[in-house]
């Protein structure tokens, strides 16, 4: 009988431990479907394959892509691709370089590098010809500028010359060239002055001897067709004075519009201070001096001759500040030596202007 009764409690149990077992197998697959992420959302899109599209740009940007159309494997032709890429830019640079070296002497090698420039693999080959086109390059450079050198004939340049001399084999062929440039500019200055000064001065004057005038030139200044002043060679004391010059450039150009000759003289009066204006008219510009006093019986000579050396070699788009201010130093500073302010050859001048 006590058999019976424990045998039968086991068997009563028994349901209550399934259930607890179901239970707890039920949570653990809970878990695992938690933890595992879901196969959809671990795929990988399928990469796009841009070779060809990267070729087809190559192509267009004129290379020659011929040995990338002839690889059919997808890494290599991947490889290549990014080496092309890389290799571009400096095959661009070069072909940006090269007009610098089209001179007669290498036309020859530029050719010859040009017709490589479409084959990217040839960059190794590209880079040692425009190496040996720079260095031939500036040995002709650099004896044509010694050429230059020796041809400047005028006096007065000669520590100058010396100077940009031993700059060869230790200075760059353009900072060399930069400075031959500067100096033939400035001699060409000069040549512009002594032109002005010997015609100037030889220059006949009419109606026999003239009586010597004292008077100081103030500025010289030079104007297009329309009115507008391009440049003035001023003394530096006139600048502080607005109102005076206010006038003096109100009056120059009311001479100007209503000149009716191609030369007029007009005497004003500004703050006790007697000025005159002379104005010539040219085909270009008008170029007109002001002085106290009264104008010098050359002055008309002085500006006709200066004018038409300025029209020579200048026209209104294309003026350079230095070359002009040379101009108008020359004719301020020979106007005052013939009228006999030599005094004023070192007074102190400025140039006024808009040009660059």
């Amino acid at each position: 009988m006590g058999r019976g009764r424990k045998a039968k409690k086991t068997v009563e149990n028994a349901p209550e431990k399934s259930e607890a077992l179901q239970e707890q197998t039920s949570q653990t697959e809970g878990m695992q479907s938690a933890v595992e992420p879901k196969t959809e959302l671990t795929e990988t899109p399928p990469q796009t394959d841009t070779t060809q599209a990267d070729i087809e740009f190559i192509k267009n940007l004129g290379y020659d892509t011929t040995y990338l159309e002839n690889i059919s494997d997808k890494e290599k032709l991947r490889s290549e691709i990014a080496h092309a890429k890389d290799t571009i830019p400096k095959i661009e640079d070069i072909k940006k370089q090269l007009g610098k070296y089209e001179i007669s002497e290498l036309e020859h090698k530029v050719r010859e590098i040009k017709d490589k420039l479409r084959d990217i693999r040839a960059l190794d080959e590209i880079v040692k010809s425009f190496e040996e086109l720079k260095k031939d390059w500036a040995e002709i450079k650099s004896l044509k500028l010694k050429e230059e050198l020796a041809n400047i004939e005028i006096p007065g340049f000669e520590e100058d010359i010396l100077k940009i001399w031993k700059m060869f084999g230790t200075e760059s062929v353009e900072k060399i060239e930069k400075e031959v440039a500067a100096l033939k500019q400035r001699v060409k200055e000069r040549f512009f002055e002594m032109q002005i000064v010997s015609s100037i001065v030889t220059t006949p004057s009419k109606g026999g001897p003239q009586k010597t005038i004292k008077a100081r030139a103030e500025e010289v200044f030079l104007t297009d067709g329309n009115g507008k002043i391009l440049i003035r060679y001023t003394r530096k004391w006139r600048v502080d004075n607005k109102n005076a010059l206010t006038k003096l450039l109100s009056e120059a150009y009311k001479i100007q519009k209503n000149l009716s000759t191609a030369y007029a003289f007009e005497t004003r009066k500004f703050d006790s201070n007697i000025y005159e204006i002379g104005l010539i008219r040219g085909t270009k510009f008008y170029l007109g001096i002001v002085a106290t006093k009264e104008l010098h019986a050359m002055t008309k000579q002085f500006l006709d001759k200066t004018l038409r050396l300025v029209e020579e070699r200048f026209s209104p788009d294309n003026l350079t500040v230095p070359g002009i201010t040379m101009v108008l130093k020359a004719l301020l500073n020979v106007y005052n030596k013939v009228s006999q302010n030599t005094e004023d050859l070192n007074a102190e001048f400025e140039v006024v202007t808009e040009l660059h």
